[in-house]
């Protein structure tokens, strides 16, 4: 009764698998009448899911047929190349072509395309279906679906106790152990946002333990304290399968980077195709130590609280490997994989290639620290207030094995010498090797300054029963600052930094080759890397002067009784995000008289390093975020309990994904002037309708054991969504950008309003066309003539210079269209059958669930890359198609 996905359906692939069985059960009892009580669970879960997104995918690709030899490729891409009715098996920046006979198809590619998995089938796999018609770009007409179910086990234990030590103290211990493991078949990539075929699968394990052990103690009768020592851990593992090495086809790599190979065609797109999986590997323990005490005293009108408490941390990170890989604009680029100087275009048709060599392993440790105070006021009989503050000391992560180098701008050399120097470099205080030159050796073991690690926090909120209005109506509001901790994920980005790692990212590619993308020296560590006029060094580091984030929220609203069951609330809610983590470069090239992709290096600021890949994670993001938030709520009554919650809200912020972001906000096009950046982050659906009911069908009046047997006990739950489309920003990858910025946005195009950029008529008939893409072209050319030896010998100027080609950067907005729209429907049916004989509470529950019961598709947002052969199309879907479930529960 389970529904197929669009995709797979399209496709006429067979329906994903979905099975999954738990089983468990739990006691509990005195062990010690009155004083020693105790209770204990288990649960265990074995599913196969093939819907999750890491078990599913959608791929676009060229109209590869099972003959891959040379002459079938190149007639195959001849017949859409230049010259053509649709000439868009093309490389991306001109120059040489896939020959017709494919004499010059390159032996890599070659290889790839014949590579077969232990199955049979091709590496890179055939599509299932294609589309040739002239409207569909030659990297799009393929399509393939995918849905290989993900094995998942769990196995969850719990046992509590409690000993009520006297009348006044209470002792309650908690023990919480679980061991779990997904093998993800077809997980998210991370050279692009393509689909990842079959063949590289992740294993990853969780195992946690939870320990706490909690103090109760009355110390009058009306002051309480507890005291709380606890101790979790995650022992976690990732790995990444091999599905083929570099050698293998005939690439040349140094031996680290060879059995872990990624490779992206239509990369930084949403729908390309990614081979390797998702190329990472590494295992991590983290053990956590709290302890924490409150006090409670009620005084009069005023109901005090006080804690304090201090936590230790340990996140130890062993055998981290990262993929090494080659990136590709288009399939006619794959297949030739020629340098910029063979291919007559100065660019490399590997746009890009990337790995990470280095000692990985971290020791993270810190400590927090907060205390807080709070006082309920209940000022009068209507007026109450609720005032507070906390202190929270957020510790900067320090690394017990003395890794935490960095790299501060200020300390800088932009004039360095020919021989290069390490101006700039920093090295924690426990670093254990000797010093050179120019590197600086901080006075902590966190690497950055240490700032704002000791934060305040106000917290001021009130409830106001209105006089007026017979004490049917409340009015609340509050304020309350608030600093927190982010994830670990953008900590982890600077272990690429020198002396103990090496992150080499070409981008674009002027030399390599898909025969040797990378350099094949492979350097000792630790190994400080010298910047000079000749490099342009790779580097992400954390701004020196980084702080915590902060965000002030606020609120006001009423809640109005407008019947005994039935309560209406209307109200606002906003909130203001501070120093929020934001990655951008900081060595963006600027202008000057001649102006040039080919001297790009010489008009960075900071000569010697890239200037798209000197990368700053920062604390100089900013967020807005306004809600109306209205819900009526029908409590209990008459066997119906109901809700309807609507939202209208919109989150600005002045980089992509700086709300939500694990690694913070990304800056696109411009890195100097956030102010471009600003709009309507992409996280939130700016209208948000949702209804939830449960009704007790009534219970038949005759005196009848059958039908009360039969026709009672019966009752009906839903869930009905209703959500607009997210905010969508259309990107520009560009490569021949004259500040050395790649990532960009569209410029627009003709005289299109905001109304024209999504085409008009369902989802479904537009699949292939969401974004009219007659309203976006390429940023314009700014720039200046380009060198000789840059471009081919037919586009030669008379002057015998090249023809201008760095472009500025696009004028489109951010979040200037909107993506689908969502509706869902989710419906149950429950029946009690009382089992009496059993015991008085005996009861046997008959669950049937129907999640998307109308298999609505659920679209994901439309590729918003301009440059992807598959820009504003649609390809999956991100939620499930109907699934139905069907549950006993007995009770006894």
């Amino acid at each position: 009764m389970n529904a197929n996905t669009f995709f797979l359906n399209a496709n006429k692939q067979p329906r994903a698998v979905l099975k999954q069985n738990q089983f468990g059960g739990d006691f509990g009892g005195p062990i010690k009448k009155d004083k020693l009580q105790f209770f204990t669970s288990y649960q265990g879960t074995r599913q196969r899911n093939g819907l999750d997104l890491n078990c599913s995918s959608v791929i676009k690709e060229a109209p590869l047929t099972n003959d891959r030899s040379a002459a079938t490729l190149g007639a195959l891409f001849a017949a859409y190349g230049p010259g053509t009715a649709n000439p868009t098996a093309v490389t991306a920046f001109g120059g040489t072509q896939v020959a017709a006979d494919g004499s010059n198809i390159n032996p890599v590619a070659l290889a790839l395309l014949n590579l077969k998995l232990p199955n049979g089938k091709y590496l890179v796999p055939t599509p299932q279906t294609i589309n040739t018609s002239t409207s569909i770009p030659f990297d799009a007409q393929g399509t393939a679906a995918f849905s290989e179910a993900c094995p998942f086990t769990e196995d969850q234990f719990m046992t509590n106790a409690d000993y009520e030590m006297s009348a006044k103290s209470k002792l309650m211990s908690r023990f919480f152990f679980a061991n779990s493991g997904i093998t993800f078949t077809l997980p998210q990539t991370n050279l692009t946002g393509g689909g990842s075929p079959p063949g590289a699968p992740v294993n990853l394990t969780q195992d946690f333990r939870n320990f706490s052990l909690t103090h109760t103690y009355i110390i009058t009768p009306t002051v309480l304290n507890e005291a709380e020592v606890a101790y979790h851990r995650i022992f976690a593992t990732f790995a990444q399968a091999k599905s083929f090495s570099w050698s293998q086809v005939g690439a040349t790599v140094v031996p680290f980077d060879d059995n872990i190979p990624a490779l992206a065609i239509d990369a930084g797109g949403a729908t390309g195709l990614s081979l390797g999986g998702n190329g990472q590997t590494v295992l991590i323990a983290e053990n956590t130590y709290t302890f924490q005490d409150s006090v409670s005293w009620t005084r009069g009108k005023h109901a005090f609280r006080f804690g304090a408490g201090l936590q230790r941390e340990q996140n130890n990170q062993i055998g981290f490997h990262y993929l090494s890989g080659e990136l590709f604009l288009t399939w006619a680029d794959f297949m030739l994989g020629e340098s910029g100087g063979q291919n007559g275009t100065g660019i490399s048709n590997m746009f890009g290639s990337i790995d990470l060599l280095g000692l990985f392993d971290r020791a993270y440790r810190d400590w927090e620290v907060w205390s807080y105070a709070q006082d309920d006021f209940k000022v009068t009989k209507r007026l109450t207030l609720n005032l507070g503050v906390r202190y929270d000391r957020i510790g900067d992560f320090g690394d017990a094995l003395g890794r935490n180098a960095g790299f501060d701008p200020s300390k800088a050399d932009r004039n360095p010498p020919p021989g290069g120097t390490l101006a700039g470099t920093t090295v924690p205080n426990n670093y254990s090797g000797p010093v050179p030159a120019g590197v600086v050796q901080l006075g902590n073991d966190y690497g950055l300054h240490g700032i704002g690690q000791n934060t305040w926090n106000p917290r001021l909120g009130f409830a106001y029963q209105l006089p007026w209005t017979d004490d049917k109506v409340v009015l609340r509001g509050g304020y309350g600052v608030y600093h927190s901790r982010s994830t670990g994920q953008p900590f982890l980005q600077p272990i690429s930094a020198p002396p103990y790692g090496d992150f080499r990212f070409f981008l674009p590619n002027f030399t390599f080759t898909e025969q040797q993308p990378l350099p094949l020296a492979q350097p000792n560590f630790p190994t400080f890397v010298p910047y000079s006029p000749s490099t342009a060094n790779a580097i992400t580091f954390f701004e020196p002067n980084y702080r915590p984030p902060m965000v002030q929220e606020y609120s006001l609203g009423t809640q109005t009784q407008l019947t005994p069951s039935m309560v209406l609330e209307v109200g606002y809610s906003g909130a203001r995000g501070l120093h929020l983590i934001d990655e951008r470069s900081v060595n963006q090239a600027g202008l000057t008289s001649t102006n040039t992709v080919a001297n790009i290096q010489q008009r960075v600021p900071f000569p010697g390093f890239s200037a798209s890949q000197m990368l700053q994670i920062g604390s100089g993001g900013a967020s807005w975020y306004n809600a109306l938030l209205v819900s009526l709520n029908k409590r209990f009554s008459h066997g119906l309990q109901a809700q309807v919650s609507y939202t209208w809200s919109k989150d600005l912020s002045d980089s992509v994904g700086s709300t939500t972001g694990p690694n913070g906000g990304q800056v696109v096009g411009n890195q100097n002037n956030l102010a471009t950046d600003y709009g309507p982050d992409n996280f939130v659906r700016p209208q948000r309708l949702v209804i939830n009911y449960s009704y007790q069908l009534p219970k038949p009046h005759w005196n009848n054991t059958f039908a009360q047997q039969t026709l009672g006990g019966w009752s009906v739950q839903g869930v009905t969504t209703y959500q607009s489309g997210h905010y969508l920003t259309v990107l520009y990858t560009n490569a021949s950008n004259v500040y050395g910025i790649s990532t960009d946005r569209a410029q627009l195009k003709g005289n299109c309003t905001s109304g024209r950029y999504v085409n008009s008529g369902s989802v479904a008939s537009k699949l292939n066309n969401y974004i009219d893409k007659n309203c976006f072209t390429a940023p314009p050319v700014i720039g200046s003539e380009e060198p000789p030896g840059t471009c081919a010998p037919s586009q030669v100027l008379p002057d015998g210079n090249c023809p201008p080609v760095a472009a500025g950067f696009g004028n489109s907005g951010v979040g200037i269209l909107r993506g689908p729209s969502e509706i869902n429907f989710d419906f149950s049916l429950f029946k009690h059958f009382p089992l009496h004989k059993l015991r008085d509470s005996g009861d046997l529950e008959f669950r049937s669930e129907f999640f998307n019961i109308f298999n609505h598709p659920l679209s994901q947002d439309p590729d918003t890359n301009l440059t992807d052969g598959t820009f504003g199309q649609i390809t999956n879907t991100y939620g499930n198609p109907r699934i139905i479930q069907l549950a006993l529960k007995l009770s006894f």
